[in-house]
């Protein structure tokens, strides 16, 4: 079927093509009886009418698309895909559609997504300041790094990273431990990573315990297993993870190397990954509450669109510890 279009609502209702559009735009300061409003509604209930999104984005300068943009060495796994998902769904019902770029492609063709289809905001994790620049001058209203940009957005991803890291850290202390070390991988989440080393100072100093020192592992479980009896000889009791898939290598090289866990080492992560309860033992390990994180962010860029002030409360951001076996 031909897809109807505003003049065949028009006809349909009796009206001209500019009633229409005032009516179903909601445009203010214009005088349309209750009556036509109600046969324009009608007919384009009848005619199963949706304004076209070219057209709109003609008028607005702007799409409705919210572009996310994730840089090559960040993976929507380790971002979140709830949180996404949550997004997504959210931004939905401001009548917005969320669309994720994972950026693997070239900065060439990032460059012709955001220019192709002018999106309302860019999300990102991170900008350098010359596509910053670009962005802007090819008429994209809004470009909110999640870090390094806009001071709320960064708070509301830096609040949620040091819930995380606390909660962890907590964990590891109330069971005993007080010489930890904090693991990532050395070629892999490398922005995660550093977000949480940027708290843990802080974190550590509040709950009263050295500051873990930063190792990162390779992912063989051999290598990884001979570090951590260096590790242990050193007197290290712990280690937090940046997330589960380094946990994962970490409870996999102290398998190879005949360390007991818990008892000769523990080892909690983030994130709550499908496989985390499967490993052996399973792992102990923090979950982010996805909604409140992404219903912080959505308030902030809902509210950089429509030229708000930013909102006055917002969210505190949640973990949530899944006790298993590892600590």
């Amino acid at each position: 079927m031909k897809r109807a279009t505003a003049a065949d609502v028009a006809q349909l209702a009796g009206v001209s093509r500019t009633t229409v559009s005032y009516v179903l735009n909601n445009t203010p300061h214009q005088q349309i009886p209750e009556a036509t409003r109600r046969r324009v509604i009608e007919a384009a209930h009848q005619l199963r009418y949706s304004p076209s999104a070219a057209a709109r984005a003609l008028v607005r300068g702007r799409s409705d698309v919210i572009l996310f943009v994730f840089p090559a060495e960040v993976t929507l796994a380790e971002w979140g895909r709830r949180v996404l998902s949550q997004m997504s769904r959210r931004f939905a019902q401001e009548g917005f559609t969320l669309l994720a770029h994972t950026g693997r492609f070239g900065r060439e063709q990032i460059d012709d997504v955001w220019r192709t289809i002018v999106p309302a905001a860019v999300l990102c994790i991170t900008i350098d300041p010359e596509q910053q620049s670009a962005m802007h001058a090819a008429g994209v209203p809004l470009v909110l790094p999640l870090f390094g940009g806009d001071a709320d957005i960064q708070a509301i991803a830096m609040d949620s990273e040091r819930v995380v890291v606390a909660l962890q850290l907590q964990t590891l202390r109330d069971a005993g431990h007080e010489r930890i070390v904090f693991a990532s991988l050395d070629a892999e989440h490398r922005l995660t990573t550093a977000s949480r080393l940027l708290v843990l100072p802080e974190v550590a100093n509040a709950l009263g315990i050295e500051q873990p020192a930063h190792h990162t592992f390779t992912a063989a479980p051999d290598e990884v297993g001979a570090r951590l009896r260096t590790l242990l000889s050193a007197g290290i009791t712990a280690v937090c993870a940046v997330n589960d898939h380094v946990a994962g290598i970490v409870l996999a090289g102290a398998r190879r190397a005949g360390i007991e866990v818990p008892r000769e080492l523990a080892v909690i992560g983030a994130g709550d990954q499908l496989l985390s309860a499967l490993t052996e033992p399973a792992l102990t390990t923090v979950a982010s509450d996805t909604d409140r994180l992404a219903e912080a962010l959505i308030e902030v860029v809902i509210r950089r669109i429509n030229d708000e002030p930013p909102p006055t409360e917002l969210p505190d951001p949640q973990a949530e510890l899944i006790r298993r076996g590892s600590v």
